[in-house]
């Protein structure tokens, strides 16, 4: 009887020790951090690209629980074109432009329109993203994925000229370099640190 009473008082030591680990490990998956940090997500599919117009899926680290800003860092080589107006006889300058929408299905599209270049040479801009009219939440990018639609290329001519233009050399935009600079609070891997701290505890 003294042996079956010792096996039980075993046994509820190391259920009661069992259940203490696996609280603590719940503890720590529901308390777990999030840290503020601002990183850099690459669009490799548009370096190197030349006059590109299309949509990019892309995907963040990990799952953010708020984001405060997103922007668009460009790196490019731009040539400045020439249009020559028919009605006037005169010859324009013909720049590039840029367009870049964050695609939201249950708001509307952010987006960033950084300033034309208007010389030739190293292009190297940053824009942050904003909603069009209101200020809608950042929901949709809080899975941590989202599209990218893009578009650099020619820009108008019929700023100068309202007729038919003549002989011309359109402009091109050479892309080096496309990111996404996001600025929220991402999730912080703390279960492997603790775990050797909480097995210290019930040895």
């Amino acid at each position: 009887m003294l042996l079956l009473a010792a096996l039980a008082g075993c046994y509820g030591c190391w259920a009661m020790r069992s259940l203490g680990i696996v609280l603590s490990l719940a503890a720590i998956v529901v308390a777990s951090p999030a840290m503020a940090e601002v990183v850099t997500v690459p669009i490799p599919e548009l370096a190197g690209q030349t006059n590109f117009t299309g949509t990019i899926p892309f995907s963040l680290p990990s799952a953010p629980s708020v984001i405060r800003s997103v922007s668009i860092h460009i790196v490019a080589m731009d040539e400045p074109g020439t249009f020559y107006c028919n009605s006037n006889g005169v010859t324009y300058p013909w720049l590039t432009s840029i367009h870049a929408f964050l695609l939201d299905p249950a708001w509307t599209n952010w987006s960033a329109g950084p300033a034309s270049p208007s010389t030739s040479g190293s292009y190297d801009v940053t824009q942050e993203f904003h909603p069009t009219g209101y200020d809608p939440p950042w929901d949709f990018l809080l899975d941590g994925q989202a599209q990218l639609e893009f578009t650099c290329g020619p820009g108008v001519t019929d700023l100068y000229c309202t007729g038919p233009t003549g002989p011309s050399t359109p402009p091109l935009m050479h892309l080096q370099e496309v990111d996404l600079i996001i600025d929220a609070d991402f999730p912080v891997p703390t279960l492997s640190q603790t775990w050797g701290r909480i097995k210290a505890l019930y040895h």
